[in-house]
């Protein structure tokens, strides 16, 4: 302890932002010092292993949330003592206590938290809201990904967290793309995206999704920063480009189709000629080969 005290104030702090938590914890218990240093680091977020913490899954299961393997009292206790040093937090939970744990250390981050990824939770549409609203500073957030997220609570995490750039809710439950759906509400986003993924059900059995509701994606192209756009498994032909043409993501637009998913994009020798007509600065274009599947 006394070696401790001893220890130039400077030094105990640098130190303390490369010990792991657990060494944190002895720290702290060790001597006044010692726990003041753990306090000033965590204040300033200066902490690798504090900064983006993850609470890891009991066991995976297939097609469905994961319950967390840390009880709702650890979780607690985290946030009590290392919260405010937090900035990105991943996490799963099933039940109601995990999940009201996982709402306490939210808020203890003090409005701090800037990605935040529930995909694996079954966390309800209110209970995301209110931890979103606790949460005002997100720059990235990932919703549960089995389960449905209301138009309604999408709308209000959108007013809730101005900052977000990159979102990401599930689509179980609609019919509709991202695009389609909610993410002109976001207008820092950064990509559109014109699939929908239900993972309710298996991806490689679903169909190619065309998307439909065009006045609603010339709108998101219109309203959010969005530089780029996912059309991996659609079925794109001139009037999804004309719904585009025009807007600011059209005259931002420099690259058009990917085969990064895996998912076939059937691209319409029409709709690359209205592409490259309508987006002056389009420079590459992902074409599909001959043998591939639309």
């Amino acid at each position: 302890m006394g070696v401790v005290a001893s220890i130039p104030e400077d030094v105990l702090d640098k130190a303390a932002r490369w010990l792991e938590i657990k060494d944190l914890l002895c720290l702290r218990a060790v001597s006044p010092s010692g726990r003041n240093a753990v306090r000033r680091a965590i204040a300033k977020k200066a902490i690798p292993r504090v900064r983006k913490l993850f609470f890891d899954r009991q066991q995976y299961v297939l097609g469905g949330a994961l319950a967390m393997q840390a009880s709702p009292q650890a979780v607690e206790a985290m946030g009590r003592v290392f919260g405010a040093g937090c900035v990105d937090l991943c996490t799963c939970g099933t039940s109601a206590h995990s999940l009201a744990a996982l709402y306490s250390f939210v808020c203890s981050t003090n409005g701090g938290l800037r990605t935040l990824s529930l995909f694996e939770s079954s966390i309800s549409s209110d209970l995301l809201l209110v931890m979103c609203r606790a949460a005002p500073n997100l720059v990235s957030l990932s919703g549960p990904r089995y389960v449905h997220t209301s138009d309604d609570a999408i709308v209000a995490i959108a007013a809730a967290c101005p900052q977000l750039e990159d979102v990401w809710f599930s689509d179980v439950g609609t019919g509709l793309s991202p695009a389609e759906r909610w993410q002109g509400r976001f207008p820092r986003l950064k990509w559109l995206t014109l699939r929908n993924y239900d993972f309710s059900l298996q991806v490689s059995m679903k169909p190619p999704y065309r998307p439909t509701l065009l006045e609603a994606i010339s709108e998101a192209a219109r309203s959010t920063c969005a530089e780029g756009l996912n059309l991996d498994g659609c079925p794109v032909f001139p009037d999804l480009i004309e719904a585009i043409v025009g807007t600011p993501l059209g005259d931002r637009l420099t690259s058009l189709g990917s085969g990064e998913s895996g998912l076939h994009t059937n691209i319409e020798p029409a709709a690359l000629l209205a592409a490259a007509r309508g987006f002056p600065r389009l420079t590459e274009f992902w074409i599909p080969s001959k043998d591939e599947d639309p």
